[in-house]
């Protein structure tokens, strides 16, 4: 099992599989969900965000839908288990989350202020929740 952290509630990747950066020069879309697809197994994550220190967890990665999708799924078998689908939509990333408190927020990558080695992805609504 491989490991990294999740900010849980916010769903974002961070500092997945570094590289050099090249802040502001943005990233391809494309090219980030080849990188994100490379994250397909099974991996241990520490988990921030409900109290002051990180929690264990765990996150599983499969690429489904003839390789145009991915699943990312957080506290697997758990009774909190949430899902991400992350996808290719024209010039951009989208990523929905099927969230365990009954809502499904939408992201979508910020190209121009994401790096090759920090994937920054910003809301742009959701169902079932009240983004004030």
């Amino acid at each position: 099992m491989r490991t990294f952290w999740v900010w849980a509630g916010t769903m974002v990747v961070l500092g997945i599989l570094a590289t050099s950066a090249n802040a502001g020069d943005g990233v391809k879309p494309q090219e980030v969900f080849d990188r994100l697809k490379t994250l397909a197994g099974d991996w241990k994550a520490e988990v921030h965000g409900h109290g002051p220190e990180a929690a264990p967890g765990a996150v599983s990665y499969k690429i489904t839908g003839g390789g145009k999708v991915i699943m990312e799924t957080l506290f697997p078998g758990t009774d909190h288990e949430m899902v991400s689908m992350y996808y290719v939509d024209g010039d951009t990333v989208r990523m929905t989350h099927y969230c365990a408190a009954g809502n499904q927020p939408r992201l979508k990558l910020d190209s121009r202020n994401s790096t090759s080695d920090k994937y920054v992805f910003v809301f742009e609504g959701g169902s079932n929740l009240d983004p004030e």
